[in-house]
């Protein structure tokens, strides 16, 4: 996930967290950070990246149904100095079997 707003709201609706916990678990992440949370968004980080040279690569289906693909059309956009590689099929867990994603990677490491 991108946005530190999406990945609260997701974690409070998959364990039934009331309003009231969902701001409680904000304000423990900003304590700890000292600072508002959403300074840790990769939509707040993305555009620094590419302002200081950082490359990135991010890899993610079409179907995932944990992470809406959105997410990740949303990042590439933010961050010009990234790849979007999409594949079709492998959902959000078994997106790490493609041959062809691990290859890519691998390349981009070594290059």
């Amino acid at each position: 996930p991108t946005d530190m707003d999406f990945i609260f709201d997701q974690f409070c609706l998959t364990i039934g967290a009331s309003a009231t916990l969902r701001q409680a678990l904000v304000d423990q992440v900003e304590a700890i950070l000292q600072g508002s949370y959403k300074q840790v968004s990769l939509t707040t980080l993305a555009p620094d990246f590419s302002e200081i040279g950082i490359k990135g690569l991010i890899a993610h289906d079409q179907r995932d149904r944990l992470i809406p693909f959105e997410q990740a059309e949303n990042l590439s956009a933010l961050w010009p100095e990234s790849q979007l590689v999409r594949t079709k099929g492998y959902g959000h867990n078994r997106i790490l079997i493609n041959k062809e994603l691990i290859q890519t990677i691998l390349d981009e490491l070594t290059t």
